[in-house]
């Protein structure tokens, strides 16, 4: 059965009303450059991994590597996908990091002083690095490929033979192993999942700590009690678990013993959140609103870390745009209306649409995954696929989904019967 092709599902924004102030500024502003300073002014450091000397965080949407108590940094990636949530094997010679190189959020590993990257999920969809096992396996989340799709499991893969398996806990987001290998502290739920950065949020999304036993595998434990805020990026280090809390109204390293007794607040900041904790040799490094902390376990001292990026600033070389609406697609205004924050995007850099058709061994069921650009994703653009499918196969349509992933891409699944009748 050969099915049409799908039909050209990009097209750009069409703005029919807009603000003539703002259309009479936007060729100005869209030609200014973010900063024309050299000395990281301004530099926005995220998801660092610490092993031995070696730190590696994301800024300006690639992977850069530096002395662990800061320093010169250099550029480890040069694609135009953004790469992230990157994580350094405990050998320290290997880095595994999440990436969009080729549509969905996929999993790769790559040496640490740099060199090629190799693809090491195939998911389809949204995975998050999250560690290392003991055993040298990369520890990533993605939704699950069975059962509802709205929740996620956690996977380990070896880099090298590319074996998977899939750890038996759902709703897990983030994960970290105790030495042995054999006990799993992972976070269930949490507002991670939506990218959402509400403070003190109490809800039945809160993020919470569990402990399960991959041996004896018995029922899990929880491990945040009676709290009813988040417990969230579980951290584990010589009989201790490391871990980011809301307890004090502001996002902050807390430990517990691995029963969930005994806690303790290691950092009182305010204002804003630690985010993005990786713990390594007794030093946990994390991102305070856009700089590097160094927090050593041992001595309680905590340190912001001086990052100085050798780079040619190329993205923030002034450039003129002869149709500035056509690469726009967002625009807001400041609350006093002085200032207007833009997004824009090149066609080059735009995602495009994508459809995939799997049939069943049988030929009973159709299998179709289709990836759109985010924006575009619309109830109506949803039913017209649907409609296409089912004109086309004359199957009727079983389940449909949709997974929103981290960037600029969506895919939605759909399950046909075939079967006649």
């Amino acid at each position: 059965m050969r099915l049409p092709r799908l039909p050209r599902l990009h097209r750009l924004h069409r703005l029919h009303r807009f603000p003539l102030a703002l259309m009479l500024a936007l060729p100005a502003t869209l030609c200014l450059p973010l900063s024309a300073s050299v000395n990281n002014t301004g530099a926005y450091f995220r998801y660092p991994a610490l092993s031995g000397d070696t730190l590696i965080f994301t800024s300006e949407g690639d992977l850069w590597s530096s002395p662990a108590n800061g320093g010169q940094a250099r550029r480890l990636s040069t694609h135009a996908a953004e790469e992230s949530r990157s994580a350094i094997s405990h050998d320290g010679k290997l880095g595994a990091f999440s990436a969009t190189y080729e549509g969905p959020l996929e999993a790769y590993v790559m040496p640490v002083s740099g060199g090629q990257p190799k693809r090491i999920s195939f998911e389809s969809a949204s995975a998050f690095v999250i560690g290392w096992t003991p055993q040298g396996e990369v520890l990533y989340s993605a939704q699950n490929q069975r059962g509802p799709n709205s929740q996620r499991v956690i996977s380990a893969v070896h880099p090298q033979t590319l074996q998977r398996r899939v750890l038996p806990v759902t709703e897990a987001v983030e994960a970290s192993l105790d030495d042995s290998g054999q006990t799993l502290f992972f976070t269930r739920m949490g507002l991670g999942l939506t990218n959402d950065n509400v403070k003190k949020y109490r809800g039945g999304a809160a993020a919470r700590l569990w402990r399960f036993d991959l041996k004896t595998q018995t029922e899990a434990q929880p491990l945040s009690g009676s709290y009813q805020g988040n417990d969230k990026q579980p951290m584990w280090w010589q009989g201790r678990l490391y871990f980011i809390s809301d307890r004090d109204g502001n996002d902050n390293i807390w430990s517990m013993q691995a029963d969930g007794t005994d806690l303790i607040q290691h950092t009182r900041h305010k204002g804003w959140d630690v985010r993005n904790g990786a713990l390594s040799q007794g030093r946990i490094v994390y991102q305070l609103g856009a700089d590097l902390h160094q927090f050593n376990i041992t001595t309680s001292q905590d340190q912001k870390l001086t990052i100085e990026l050798a780079s040619d600033y190329d993205q923030q070389r002034p450039r003129l745009l002869k149709k500035p609406l056509t690469f726009l697609t967002s625009a807001h205004f400041s609350p006093g209306g002085e200032r207007v924050a833009l997004t824009a995007m090149s066609l080059a850099d735009r995602p495009r649409s994508k459809l995939v058709t799997v049939q069943s061994s049988l030929k009973r069921h159709l299998f179709v995954f289709a990836w759109l650009p985010r924006d575009e994703v619309s109830t109506g653009r949803r039913v017209a696929i649907e409609r296409m499918l089912t004109e086309a196969s004359g199957g009727k349509t079983l389940s449909w989904s949709i997974s929103l992933e981290d960037g600029e891409i969506a895919l939605i699944r759909y399950v046909l019967d075939l079967r006649d009748g």
